[in-house]
């Protein structure tokens, strides 16, 4: 942004000119009329130091609707910002959001399978929201049909279980910028099997499941490969989900057991045999163990 210098009473822009850029006040103040051939002009009001003006014309191509001079009682410093300069920043602000929106689409296991022209198609089609702190995003129960993304902020994932009369809920972990929630909704349709609250100001980026649909079938042509490619992303995340709870399951005993070797299979390990001198330990149901040493026997 050029930064320039006016004296007292000098004119800044001229009603019914044609303008290229708009003006911020650095220092000083300027004043504003309503100005017409052979009458005498209007004051309108003044702007001092922070005001920005002259927006309309270098944004429209539109004639200044004002005129505008400095104030008789001192000099002003103006900052100006001409329309390539500003068509400039816009564009590279909108590419740097994009690449920031396809890196996160990317990332996302569901949608793996598409190509950068499919990614860049969906990064366009995304919207944005914001939330409050402990304003529900998705509620568990609720039917889905939308994916989103934090762009900023934090959120906290909840599941319900139990009945009316005994409802327990467990916060299951926390999800931050980047991170993509409600996949399982877009790909089939069904209703949230957890909540998503907001824990600070979040703002995010969503995607509905018809957006979704018609995009793919604009680039295929054909709604039966877009179905296709909906069955590979859900049975992609189906095996990734049981992966997850293969390896976090909990060993649950069939009765009681004395201390001493025990064999436990860890199906992570691949099946694997582990011996191991345990201690068993009662804390609740189902029992827990709590290992003592460790032995690998092959």
């Amino acid at each position: 942004m050029e930064v320039q210098e006016f004296r007292p009473g000098q004119q800044v822009c001229q009603q019914d000119a044609q303008g290229d850029c708009a003006y911020v006040i650095l220092s000083g103040s300027v004043s504003v009329f309503k100005e017409r051939a052979h009458e005498e002009r209007i004051f309108v009001r003044s702007l001092g130091a922070g005001s920005f003006f002259g927006e309309g014309s270098m944004l429209w191509r539109t004639p200044r609707t004002r005129s505008v001079y400095m104030d008789e009682r001192g000099p002003a410093t103006l900052g100006i910002l001409y329309r390539e300069a500003y068509h400039d920043l816009v564009v590279r602000s909108e590419i740097k959001e994009r690449s920031r929106r396809e890196d996160y689409l990317r990332r996302a296991p569901v949608l793996e399978t598409l190509s950068d022209e499919q990614i860049a198609q969906i990064a366009d089609a995304l919207q944005t929201e914001q939330y409050d702190p402990d304003e529900d995003i998705v509620t568990q129960g609720e039917r889905g049909d939308k994916l989103y993304v934090i762009l900023e902020g934090t959120c906290v994932v909840t599941v319900k279980t139990g009945t009316a009369g005994d409802i327990d809920i467990q916060e299951h972990r926390r999800i931050h910028a980047g991170d993509m929630f409600g996949e399982k909704a877009l790909l089939e349709n069904t209703r949230r099997s957890a909540s998503v609250t907001a824990v600070t100001h979040v703002e995010v980026l969503f995607l509905k499941r018809a957006a979704f649909e018609r995009m793919l079938e604009t680039k295929w042509h054909d709604h039966g490969r877009v179905d296709a490619h909906l069955r590979r992303a859900r049975d992609a995340q189906k095996s990734r989900e049981d992966g997850v709870a293969e390896r976090d399951a909990v060993i649950r005993p069939t009765g009681l057991c004395e201390a001493g070797p025990l064999i436990l299979s860890y199906p992570f390990l691949a099946g694997s045999l582990i011996a191991a001198s345990a201690r068993l330990v009662i804390r609740s149901s189902p029992w827990e163990f709590e290992f003592v040493a460790l032995k690998l026997s092959v």
